[in-house]
């Protein structure tokens, strides 16, 4: 939770509820067709991210006038915070026009005197401690009580501006850096579909072999194994959270107890492609070509590592082919499902019909891939510097030290 701190000469110390008035949502019958599909914009905390716009004008639904006057629903006034409390804690968002939202948030209505980006942005910053202000059994939920006792600092207005205009400017770099990660990737898609067609259509008249004839498929090692004495290892290991589509996330990597002989069975060396058992189904089989980041790495057993035969096929282009629509539209054919979670076994995968152009081609492929790689991890690089400066910055402007000449 917030700890409250000495403060600089004119910052307040204030609770939500006294800068604002605390205002719950509320959901119309929905066994009445007549209270939905209507003008007034809805939102719920499904509508909204980590990633969106600070404005948001309406969510997925809209209810009728109808539906306004059956239940508690109120209309919220432009420049609301919108405050998720539940499902999950701590996504936040203003009102760019009057809307409404479910019982799934506190929203708040300022008193004079007050910045609602200034709100917007302190509430964001905080996310991680907001969460620890919910409670309940079945599931933790911000009260409207709690909400209103939350600390907030509230310095002059005119430095509260000042403040904004800073972060914005942070914001901004932020989604710059995005904008130009989600280039590059769509270049490397655009590239694909130039050199190969459409996989799905293969109007190029590839021929198919079954994955298991040009590769081997191996699960991973599992945690928790019991070693009866034996002398064993703690080594790195890939988890499914570091296994993303398109893309590898080692920011975090843990170890894991071996034998010394699971080594040489689960060592993953370059050239591996990682892909994924379980998830989403429409990030089943997600995965990366694994370059050897790190020079003795295991995957666990939720992760299927494919060691391809290269004279056949190239890592580069496989990875891109399990990704394609191609990829996901087999995986999604091929998957079992259960309690939400899509799965494929190592059958599946094995039988994967994977088409194989010429491989002077695919090489070709390689060579603009990691081109493009390289530009990619300057761009992890600079995203995050770009993180670490907004962090910083926040931090510190919520604190009341100088921050001007970061950006």
């Amino acid at each position: 939770m917030i700890k409250e701190r000495e403060l600089p000469v004119g910052w307040e110390w204030k609770r939500l509820g006294e800068i604002g008035k605390i205002y719950s949502g509320s959901t119309p019958s929905t066994s009445n067709p007549d209270y939905f599909d209507g003008d007034i914009p809805w939102i719920t905390p499904a509508d909204l991210s980590d990633f969106q716009d600070i404005y948001i004008e309406r969510g997925k639904r809209n209810i009728t006038q109808k539906g306004l006057q059956s239940s508690s629903v109120q209309m919220l006034p432009k420049d609301t915070i919108l405050f998720s409390s539940r499902a999950p804690i701590g996504y936040v968002a203003l009102a760019a026009n009057p809307v409404t939202t479910n019982q799934g948030f506190k929203n708040l209505v300022l008193k004079g005197g007050i910045d609602p980006k200034y709100v917007y942005y302190y509430l964001k910053t905080h996310k991680h401690e907001m969460q620890k202000y919910g409670s309940g059994t079945t599931f933790l939920e911000v009260s409207a009580a709690r909400f209103s006792k939350i600390p907030i600092i509230v310095p002059p207005l005119p430095i509260q501006r000042q403040i904004v205009v800073v972060l914005e400017q942070a914001e901004a770099l932020k989604r710059q850096r995005q904008e130009a990660d989600a280039l590059t990737g769509a270049l490397l898609q655009s590239v694909f579909s130039e050199m190969f067609g459409d996989p799905v259509r293969n109007e190029k008249g590839y021929r198919v072999k079954k994955l298991k004839d040009i590769s081997e498929v191996v699960s991973g090692v599992t945690k928790g194994r019991k070693f009866n004495g034996k002398s064993t290892l703690m080594v790195p290991y890939l988890r499914v959270a570091n296994v993303q589509d398109g893309f590898l996330d080692l920011s975090e990597i843990k170890e894991i107890e071996v034998l010394e002989s699971d080594i040489e069975k689960f060592q993953l060396k370059p050239g591996d492609v990682i892909l994924t058992e379980g998830g989403d189904r429409d990030k089943l089989g997600r995965g990366h070509v694994w370059y050897g980041e790190i020079p003795l790495c295991l995957h666990q057993n939720h992760i299927f590592r494919v060691r391809l035969d290269e004279k056949i096929l190239h890592p580069e282009f496989f990875s891109f082919l399990i990704g394609s629509a191609y990829g996901k539209k087999y995986f999604a054919k091929s998957a079992k499902q259960t309690t939400g979670i899509a799965s494929i076994n190592s059958t599946q995968l094995k039988n994967f019909p994977a088409l194989v152009p010429p491989l002077a081609l695919q090489q070709q492929f390689a060579h603009v891939v990691e081109s493009v790689e390289r530009i990619r991890q300057e761009q992890v690089e600079s995203g995050r510097e770009i993180e670490g400066l907004c962090g910083g910055l926040m931090a510190r402007a919520f604190a009341g030290e100088p921050f001007n000449k970061d950006i």
